[in-house]
């Protein structure tokens, strides 16, 4: 039920994070990574993945969740 850019950002976010699954990668830099010209679209795909608790997100660090049962 992900979007298309949800999903990239999540596939990023795997890449890019350390052990823990932190990453502090900008904005800036994840827009580069995933060749997003407008913002709302980072912003709207993160705060998706932040409600179906995939990811947290706080002060510009980003930390990927364990996967939840039904996934």
């Amino acid at each position: 039920g992900l979007t298309r850019m949800e999903k990239l950002l999540y596939l990023v976010l795997v890449a890019v994070s350390n052990r823990d699954g932190v990453s502090f990668h900008s904005d800036e830099r994840l827009g580069e990574f995933l060749d997003i010209r407008h913002l709302h679209e980072l912003t709207g795909a993160r705060d998706e993945l932040v409600a179906r608790d995939l990811i947290a997100f706080k002060d510009g660090i980003y930390q990927v969740l364990e996967l939840p049962p039904r996934f």
